[in-house]
């Protein structure tokens, strides 16, 4: 499995890391993986009760031997704060930058004490990656659009907006 390799060659030794998976399924399939490579790791999803979430973020928190943290996307969104971790690994992104966004702000948090670094996982040739071009072609669109009418006015109309978003042209 390559994400175990990227992994591998990407952290350090004080190092933690997460990844982020959209399917529960896929968590137990990564934990074998680390195992047989002599990695520690933890896993988090929609099946753990709040208290059992507790605990697995405490161990992973505090036990050096933990080294990783597989979790779904959906149970990072619950206010899990894991500032130990520095690397955060997006297994399967989801199709929403806010969704990404969030994931990552997981170890990216008031108390962090190392920068955090964040690896997208794409599969290539697929469909994943001709959205993803789209999508960040759209924050750019969408960042310069905002900076040039910034500059020349106070208000921009929601139709304007819109057209610079959905239709990428601006009103006259």
């Amino acid at each position: 499995m390559k994400v175990c390799e990227l992994v591998k060659k990407e952290i350090g030794s004080d190092d933690k890391f997460i990844i982020f998976t959209n399917f529960a399924c896929v968590l137990p399939l990564i934990h074998h993986v680390f195992k047989d490579n002599g990695i520690n790791t933890l896993t988090m999803c929609g099946k753990n009760t709040s208290s059992s979430r507790e605990k697995i973020q405490n161990c992973f928190s505090t036990q050096d031997d933990i080294r990783g943290l597989l979790m779904t996307y959906r149970v990072g969104g619950i206010g899990i704060t894991l500032v130990k971790a520095n690397r955060v690994f997006l297994f399967d992104p989801w199709w929403s930058p806010e969704t990404d966004d969030q994931a990552f702000r997981r170890a990216y948090r008031i108390g962090q004490e190392k920068p955090v670094y964040v690896y997208r996982v794409l599969a290539t040739d697929t469909i994943e990656n001709h959205i993803r071009d789209i999508s960040l072609g759209k924050q750019e669109d969408l960042a310069q659009f905002l900076y040039d009418h910034h500059s020349t006015s106070t208000t921009t109309s929601a139709k304007t907006l819109e057209n610079a978003i959905v239709n990428n042209k601006q009103e006259d």
